[in-house]
């Protein structure tokens, strides 16, 4: 990767997104094939909570499911918190792209041009390959370890955002910096300071990029973030799915994807109604170490730097804290209420012991059982903002300090 331009090019314009998911009834025998094909589907909103049936249409003003009793209900899409599909949502470590705006896709390198990362998306039936604009990658898993014990050092590494040059990560710990000018299947090449190296991608475990060239597109007004069968989860600016239960849509590193409906998992939608808390700066960030030991607050992470894992199911969108912690956010009576799936992380092994709590203008609004790592996650309830400044997510010390209190606030959304 040159350190002259790719990166240094504009991002591709982001206007604002029209969330536009289509499901055509025709009266016809294809009609009744089709409708028997739909998927099953629980659809979250904002007003009255979960709906369960067939997804029969949606498109820029509302979605339509068909209920077990035969009811037709009618939801308007600026009221969906998101759509949940049936199929479960894999974590096996794979060979992850990762994005700077913490996306990740399941895909293996195909080639590489002046501008951007090629990669085949193996779990895709058409085994598409996409272009990821250079400025917009921060690393790739080349090859994943086994478990996701072993992924975690790795994870940190990578995350770290300090790397002032491409650089290779052996599978050994050794690495090797300079400036990548090509990566196959086969083997990548770094200009280094003693001349153009070739390295066989068997030895290479991750491929972290010059950090102070990544930057990435600024989100449009709404989007919304898929969870895909694979494992992988992407953000787009629009989305579309059609009678034939294909999806389309442009995804926030500017490419267009086209794909079935049975490779997702969920889809979850952000606007002006439905705010990730996760990407709001917090006004003030406490921590009371336990023993002298520090972590710092993880948007989109735990302490640790691995993804958000509780129970076997992992979340691409949250906040990581240590018991001892606290993180406080501005609300200035905008919000009607905030909701989080809780728990402790799948890292600790079953150890850890914390108590998550959420304050309100100072007062105490909600707070959980003392929550272990063998604990199953805990959705919160419909938390109250109406009114509310302030809004403080707290995470008290269990039984042990904080010892292996990887805690995980995950989903966490304030909801106008």
């Amino acid at each position: 990767m040159q350190t002259t331009s790719p990166r240094e090019r504009n991002s591709p314009p982001h206007g604002t997104c029209l969330i536009c998911v289509v499901f055509t009834l025709a009266a016809t025998d294809f009609g009744a094939a089709l409708a028997a094909e739909r998927p099953d589907v629980v659809l979250m909103t904002v007003e009255d909570g979960s709906f369960t049936g067939r997804l029969v249409q949606s498109d820029q003003t509302e979605a339509v499911i068909e209920t077990e009793s035969g009811e037709t209900r009618r939801i308007p899409v600026d009221e969906l918190i998101a759509i949940q599909f049936n199929p479960p949502a894999s974590s096996t470590p794979r060979a992850w792209l990762l994005l700077a705006n913490g996306d990740r896709i399941d895909g293996a390198f195909h080639d590489m041009s002046q501008e951007a990362l090629l990669m085949e998306w193996s779990t895709h039936p058409d085994r598409i390959v996409l272009a990821a604009p250079l400025e917009t990658v921060t690393a790739s898993i080349v090859d994943p370890p086994a478990s996701l014990r072993e992924l975690q050092p790795l994870l940190r590494e990578i995350s770290s955002g300090r790397f002032d040059a491409d650089t290779l990560i052996f599978s050994d710990g050794s690495r090797l910096a300079g400036e990548l000018s090509s990566a196959t299947p086969d083997a990548f090449r770094l200009k280094t300071s003693v001349g153009e190296v070739a390295v066989d991608s068997a030895r290479v475990a991750a491929l972290a990029l010059n950090s102070s060239l990544v930057s990435f597109p600024a989100p449009g007004k709404n989007s919304v973030l898929i969870r895909f069968v694979d494992g992988s989860w992407i953000t787009f600016e629009d989305l579309a799915i059609d009678k034939e239960l294909l999806a389309r849509g442009r995804a926030s590193f500017g490419e267009r994807l086209e794909f079935p409906v049975s490779m997702i998992s969920r889809i979850e939608f952000f606007g002006p109604r439905v705010v990730a808390l996760s990407e709001v700066t917090a006004q003030d960030v406490s921590a009371t170490p336990y023993l002298s030991r520090r972590h710092d607050m993880a948007p989109n992470r735990n302490v640790r730097g691995g993804f958000l894992r509780i129970r076997g199911r992992e979340y691409a969108r949250g906040i990581g804290m240590t018991s001892g912690m606290s993180a406080s956010y501005s609300l200035d009576e905008e919000y009607s209420f905030f909701q989080a799936v809780v728990g402790i992380d799948d890292q600790t092994d079953g150890l850890g012991s914390a108590v998550f709590v959420v304050e309100i203008d100072g007062a105490r609004a909600y707070e959980s059982p003392a929550i272990t790592g063998d604990s199953a996650a805990i959705e919160t309830p419909r938390i109250d903002l109406t009114g509310a400044d302030e809004l403080t997510l707290r995470v008290e010390f269990g039984e042990f300090g904080n010892i292996q209190d990887v805690a995980n606030w995950c989903r966490p959304i304030l909801v106008r």
